[in-house]
């Protein structure tokens, strides 16, 4: 387990945050639409997609190549890392692009997830779909560039970057060096010596 391991301060680390977050907000959009309960959340709702795609489909879809994650059926902890950094992006994809019919996402679960601004621009982005030119860029529901950089951006930094320095890698520095836990930065600081120069 983990935790035997010394390992649980990875369930920290960015991965996971995004994941506990996609989650977190798909639970709070489904209880908004099942019950009418809504939080100050939705008025952010399209920046959140927006920055969860950006996340998810960007470093967190890359870090399976950079980390070099397998699938191992036998092995918990290998399918366990790829379904972490997998499984926000195949749902932010499919949320965003509707698995080939971006409309099907408003016409399943209307209002609960704002990626278009009308039914129309769903449409358009339906049309994008049915040709190769329109798979790989498609101007139906965009967005400004910053709206994909500014929203993960302040994210990162504010809610799990400098709360993960400040606790993790200054507070809690000595306790994971003297009981030997491991984060992401002291994996790599061991497995890369030249990285400490």
């Amino acid at each position: 387990s983990f935790k035997a391991k010394k390992w649980h301060l990875y369930l920290l680390d960015w991965c996971y945050v995004v994941t506990y977050l996609s989650t977190i907000c798909s639970v709070v959009a489904f209880i908004r639409v099942s019950t009418g309960i809504t939080t100050a959340l939705i008025e952010y709702n399209s920046d959140l997609i927006h920055a969860g795609f950006a996340m998810a489909c960007g470093p967190l879809a890359w870090s399976v190549f950079v980390f070099r994650n397998s699938i191992v059926f036998h092995d918990l902890e290998h399918s366990t890392s790829v379904f972490i950094h997998l499984s926000p992006f195949v749902f932010f994809w499919c949320l965003r692009w509707g698995s080939g019919v971006p409309s099907l996402i408003e016409r399943t679960w209307p209002t609960m997830f704002h990626v278009c601004d009308s039914m129309t621009d769903f449409e358009a982005a339906d049309t994008c779909m049915e040709t190769w030119k329109g798979m790989l860029w498609c101007k139906a529901c965009s967005a400004s560039p910053l709206a994909f950089v500014i929203p993960p951006a302040i994210l990162y930094l504010f809610v799990w970057s400098l709360p993960y320095y400040i606790i993790v890698l200054h507070r809690w520095r000595e306790w994971c060096e003297e009981t030997g836990h491991e984060t992401l930065y002291s994996y790599f600081a061991d497995t890369h010596p030249k990285a400490k120069e």
